[in-house]
């Protein structure tokens, strides 16, 4: 019986996968070996089949954090723009994990990143959409009319809503 490994992958059943991937090519008897294998065998400790699990949702706390950290990341003048992008979002981290006092978070740099990317997409779409109604320089109306009508116009056209107002007035 020929087993694969994404027929192993879907049974689930991991003492099998790891007997796939460790296991030794047999060597034909019509070809001998000339020169020994020099390669180590991987460990089969080192192997790690885990499934990725989605973590928690981010708190505004953790989100009001995060954008304290990229502000003061992205505003230093001593680094500036001369940084790698994992240099960059490590200096988040860090900024984040020095300065979560009473929040529990053990976000990676990666997850703020994604949760980042979503944060600037959304509000630089509203601030679109402000932008637009700004420009219409209607008489009268108050800047949380404003604001108002900015919120009715992203929930018009994204069709959701929209749920970074805390993160745009902090921006």
């Amino acid at each position: 019986m020929e087993v694969s490994f994404l027929s192993l992958l879907n049974d689930g059943s991991v003492s099998q996968i790891e007997d796939l991937i460790f296991s030794q090519p047999t060597q034909s008897q019509s070809q001998p070996q000339t020169q020994p294998q020099t390669q180590p065998q991987p460990q089969k400790e080192a192997l790690k089949l885990k499934k990725g699990k989605r973590s928690k949702n981010f708190l505004i706390e953790e989100d009001m954090l995060l954008i304290s950290a990229w502000l003061n990341v992205s505003m230093d003048p001593v680094q500036g723009n001369n940084q790698t992008h994992t240099n960059y979002w490590a200096r988040i981290w860090k900024y984040c994990e020095e300065n979560k006092e009473r929040l529990e978070s053990d976000r990676s740099a990666n997850s703020l990143c994604n949760r980042w990317c979503t944060i600037n997409e959304k509000v630089a779409k509203f601030i679109g959409y402000y932008n637009q109604i700004c420009g219409r320089n209607q008489s009268g109306l108050t800047e949380q009319d404003k604001v108002d009508q900015t919120i009715e116009m992203y929930e018009g056209v994204m069709k959701e809503k929209f749920m970074f107002i805390r993160h745009w007035n902090a921006l």
